[in-house]
């Protein structure tokens, strides 16, 4: 498994006594081993949070209506597709 912040603290040690040329290398390859900062905040939460009592709603909604796609259930609850087939599942 990686250690990227580890790995900067073992190259930052070894640093002080490697020679000159391998010195400036291993300092450009240690700036490459930090993330940059995202370009844009994070976009807001849109849709709500599952619960199991939203979760038991979505399966009584379908059983009411198993017609219905779920996509079209997921709109009217205001939750991902994902979430909706989870919930009938009882993965939630």
């Amino acid at each position: 498994m990686s250690n990227i912040p580890k790995a900067r603290e073992l190259l930052f040690d070894a640093v002080a006594t490697m020679p000159s040329p391998w010195r400036e290398q291993v300092k450009g390859a240690m700036e490459l081993m930090y993330r940059e900062q995202p370009a844009k905040p994070p976009a807001p939460v849109e849709k709500r949070p599952m619960d199991a009592f939203l979760a038991e709603r979505i399966r009584a909604y379908v059983a009411r209506h198993p017609t219905e796609h779920l996509q079209d259930v997921a709109t009217a609850f205001n939750v991902n597709i994902g979430r909706v087939s989870e919930a009938l599942h009882w993965k939630r």
